[in-house]
C-alpha cells in the first residue's frame, strides 16, 4: 500500500521544492497499521442467536419525547408508552485489564491472551480518557434515539462476550454497556476499540446489555473529536448495529425481506447487500439526489470484523459507520438514524445528526450504481493524478492528504483495474480500490500537533481548522506552488469564511462563493488562499448565528454568546478537573516533564503537555519549567513570541497562559485573537 512518508533529512532537502506537504518523519498515509479498522464481526454474535433476558418494562408515561405513543399490551389491558431518550449505564469491568508490565491478560477475542508491554498498561489518564470518550458517546446516543422505558435492567451474570459480569439489577436504566480496556491480540495492529450485543431483551427483542473495549495502546490523552466519534461508532454495533442486512431481516419490526435484498449491479459487475427499509431508502433518496434508489449498499469487502456490518465505504467515506477511519472526522448521518428506527426498536431524534457530510451528495443515481473511474473528475471524491506526493486537501476538508495510487504486489480483481497495469489502484479494498485522497493520519487539521517545519507554511491545527488550497509560506522563502494548508476557520451570520493566518484574519469573498481570501494583511508570510463555497462549512440556524465558530471569538464574530458547534465538531463533554488525589505530589509529578518536546515551535503543544504532566495545582513545578526552557522572557514580548509559535496566537497564550495562569496572557486568551 502507498506510504506517505517523508524523513526529516528529506524535508531539509526538498524544501525548496516541497508543495506543502505535512513535513515530519512520521507522517503516513492510510496503510496497514495506521488509522483504526473496526473488528466488530470477530467478536459479535448474530442477533438471532443472542441470548434472551427478562427486564422490568415501564409502563407510565413519559414526559420527555415529542414523539407517537406506542401501545404494549398486558392481556386484555393496553396502556400507552411514550418513548423516552435511552438512558446507558456503564459498568467499568477492569478487573483483568494489564496493571504492570509482563502480566498476561485476556483479550477477550476468541480466547487469546497477551502479555502486557508498557503500552498496555492501564494509566489514570488513559482510564480518564476512555471515561471521555464514553460520556460523548452515551451522550450523543442517548440524544439521537428514543425508547420504550424499562424500569430496570436485570444482568443475570455469566459471561458478556468474554468478560465476567456479575449478576446485578440496574435501575432507571435502558442499556447497560460493559467496558474493558485490554490490550488486542499480537497479530492485531489497527483496531482501537470494538464492541458486541450480548442479551436482549425477551419481550421487545431489543439488545440491553453490551460489552465495549478499548485497545489501551491506542488511547489518546486529549481524546479527539475523531476518538469520541470511533467510541460513537462501538456503542452503535452494540446497540444493534451489527450484521445489518440480517438484523434489518430479524428483528421484530414487520419489515422482513422488505429490509434488505441482494441484487446484481449492472453498472458495478457485481452483487451486493442492500438495505431497503423504507426511512433508510427516504434519508438516502434524498441526500444522494436519486429518486428511484433501490437501497444503500452493505460494506462486502475488508476484513471479516468489516464486512456485513458497515455501510459501503465507497459511497459513505466518511460516514460514522463505515468500517475504516481514513479521513480527519467522522459524521453520524441521517442514514444511520434511519437504520435504527427501521429497526423497530428505537424512534430517531434527526434534528441531532451531523449534517456537513459532503460525500457523494446530490450526485444522482450513477454515483451509486457506476464504477468510480466513470464518473466526472471534476467531482472530486475520487482522484485518478500520479502527482502523489503532491499534498491536497481531503474532499471534506479535514485533512492535508495525498492521492493514495498505489502499486499492489498482485494484480488487483478484473472489477476493480482501473488502470493500464493491472497491479495500479487505490489502497483500500472497501473502497473498491478506487483512488481517492487520503487524510495523513497524524495531520488532520482538527488534531492538536506539532511539526518543526510546519510553520513555514503558516499551517495552524486545531479543533476548528479546515484544509485550504494555498501557497502560504514565511517571506524568507520565494513563492511555491498551490498545495494544502490548514487554517482555523469561523463564519460570520452571513456566512461569509474567516479564517487565521499567523495571526491575521483573511477574509473569504462576502458572498460565500468560492474564490481567493484577501491576504493583504498578512505579516511575515506572503501567498494566496483559495477559499472553498461557504455552504457546506457554514450553517446557519434560524437565529443567523452560525454553527461554524470558534467558541472564542464568538462575541467578535456575531456579537452574541451563542457558541454552538455543530456538525464541524461534536460538542466536547466537560473537561477531567485536574486535582492532587489523580496525579500524586508536585514532586511525583517532574519526572513527566522530562518528556515534553521544546516548547518552540510547537506552543499549544506544549502548553498541553506542561497541562497534562502537572495539572492546576503545581505553579511552583510549572514555573521551574517554564525559566528551564525561556518560556518567561517570551511571553513578555508576545508580538515577537508568535513569530516563533507555528500556533500563532493561540499557542502563545496557550503556552503562557499554561506556565503562569495568573499572567495577562493566561487571563486575556479570548482579548488577543485577531479576529
Amino acid at each position: 500500500m502507498l506510504h506517505h512518508k517523508l524523513d526529516t533529512v528529506s524535508v531539509i532537502a526538498l524544501l525548496l521544492t516541497l508543495r506543502g506537504t505535512a513535513a515530519d518523519d512520521n507522517i503516513t498515509g492510510e496503510e496497514e497499521g495506521t488509522g483504526h479498522r473496526c473488528m466488530h464481526n470477530d467478536v459479535a454474535v448474530p442477533y438471532d442467536e443472542l441470548p434472551s433476558m427478562d427486564v422490568v418494562h415501564d409502563l407510565q408515561t413519559a414526559h420527555v419525547a415529542e414523539v407517537s405513543n406506542n401501545t404494549e399490551g398486558e392481556g386484555n389491558k393496553s396502556k400507552s408508552v411514550e418513548r423516552k431518550n435511552v438512558r446507558f449505564h456503564i459498568k467499568y469491568a477492569l478487573g483483568e485489564t494489564c496493571k504492570g508490565i509482563g502480566m498476561t491478560v485476556p483479550t477477550y477475542i476468541k480466547g487469546t491472551t497477551k502479555e502486557c508491554t508498557e503500552d498496555d498498561v492501564l494509566t489514570k489518564w488513559k482510564l480518564r480518557s476512555v471515561k471521555v470518550m464514553m460520556e460523548a458517546a452515551t451522550k450523543f446516543l442517548s440524544s439521537a434515539l428514543l425508547v420504550d422505558p424499562l424500569e430496570a435492567v436485570n444482568v443475570p451474570g455469566g459471561k458478556c462476550s468474554g468478560v465476567q459480569v456479575p449478576k446485578m439489577t440496574v435501575p432507571n436504566a435502558d442499556y447497560v454497556v460493559f467496558v474493558t480496556i485490554n490490550p488486542r491480540p499480537e497479530e492485531e495492529t489497527t483496531t482501537v476499540a470494538w464492541a458486541a450485543a450480548c442479551r436482549k431483551d425477551t419481550r421487545s427483542g431489543r439488545p440491553v446489555v453490551g460489552h465495549i473495549n478499548f485497545i489501551p495502546a491506542a488511547i489518546q490523552r486529549n481524546p479527539s473529536s475523531l476518538a469520541e466519534h470511533v467510541a460513537m461508532h462501538e456503542l452503535a454495533h452494540a446497540i444493534g448495529f451489527s450484521d445489518i442486512a440480517e438484523t434489518m431481516l430479524r428483528a421484530p419490526n414487520g419489515l422482513g425481506a422488505k429490509g434488505s435484498q441482494r441484487v446484481y449491479r449492472k453498472g458495478l459487475g457485481k452483487a451486493v447487500t442492500l438495505i431497503t427499509s423504507p426511512k433508510v431508502l427516504k434519508v438516502a433518496r434524498e441526500y444522494y439526489g436519486c429518486p428511484g434508489l433501490d437501497g444503500v449498499e452493505v460494506e462486502d469487502a475488508g476484513s471479516e470484523g468489516t464486512r456485513g456490518s458497515h455501510w459501503k465505504k465507497r459511497i459513505l467515506f466518511n460516514e460514522a459507520l463505515v468500517g475504516s477511519v481514513t479521513s480527519g472526522q467522522l459524521f453520524f448521518s441521517p442514514l444511520t438514524l434511519a437504520y435504527f428506527e427501521d429497526l423497530g426498536f428505537y424512534t430517531a431524534n434527526y434534528s441531532t445528526a451531523e449534517t456537513g457530510m459532503t460525500w457523494g451528495k446530490g450526485r444522482g443515481c450513477d454515483f451509486l450504481y457506476q464504477k468510480c473511474d466513470s464518473h466526472p473528475r471534476e467531482w472530486g471524491e475520487f482522484c485518478f493524478r500520479k502527482e502523489m506526493f503532491v499534498s491536497t486537501c481531503t474532499l471534506d476538508r479535514s485533512s492535508l492528504g495525498a492521492c493514495d495510487i498505489t502499486t499492489h504486489p498482485e494484480d488487483l480483481p478484473q472489477l476493480y483495474r482501473y488502470f493500464d497495469d493491472p497491479r495500479v489502484g487505490g489502497s483500500s479494498a472497501e473502497m473498491d480500490y478506487c483512488p481517492t485522497v487520503m487524510g495523513f493520519v497524524n495531520a488532520y487539521c482538527t488534531a492538536e500537533l506539532g511539526f518543526a517545519f510546519m510553520n513555514v507554511f503558516g499551517n495552524e491545527m486545531g479543533v476548528h481548522s479546515l484544509c485550504y488550497d494555498s501557497d502560504v509560506i514565511t517571506s524568507v522563502f520565494p513563492n511555491f506552488p498551490f498545495a494544502a494548508r490548514c487554517f482555523p476557520t469561523t463564519c460570520t451570520p452571513s456566512g461569509q469564511l474567516l479564517l487565521r493566518v499567523q495571526g491575521r484574519t483573511v477574509a473569504c469573498p462576502r458572498d460565500g462563493k468560492a474564490g481567493l481570501g484577501d491576504t493583504s494583511k498578512l505579516k511575515g508570510v506572503h501567498g494566496k488562499v483559495q477559499c472553498p463555497p461557504s455552504e457546506n462549512f457554514c450553517k446557519n440556524s434560524g437565529n443567523g448565528i452560525s454553527k461554524l465558530q470558534l467558541a472564542s471569538v464568538a462575541d467578535e464574530v456575531d456579537g452574541s454568546s451563542n457558541t454552538e458547534r455543530i456538525g464541524h465538531s461534536l460538542i466536547s463533554p466537560t473537561p477531567h478537573t485536574w486535582n492532587s488525589e489523580d496525579m500524586g505530589s508536585c514532586s511525583s509529578r517532574l519526572a513527566c516533564l522530562k518528556d515534553i518536546p521544546p516548547p518552540f515551535p510547537a506552543c499549544s503543544l506544549a502548553a498541553r503537555k506542561v497541562k497534562e504532566c502537572l495539572g492546576n495545582d503545581c505553579p511552583g513545578s510549572a514555573q521551574q519549567w517554564r525559566y528551564a526552557n525561556e518560556v518567561g522572557n517570551s511571553c513578555l514580548n508576545p508580538e515577537g513570541m508568535v513569530a516563533m509559535c507555528m500556533d500563532g496566537w493561540r499557542g502563545v497564550n496557550e503556552l503562557c497562559g499554561a506556565v503562569d495562569p495568573e499572567s495577562k496572557l493566561g487571563r486575556s486568551y479570548r482579548s488577543m485573537l485577531p479576529f
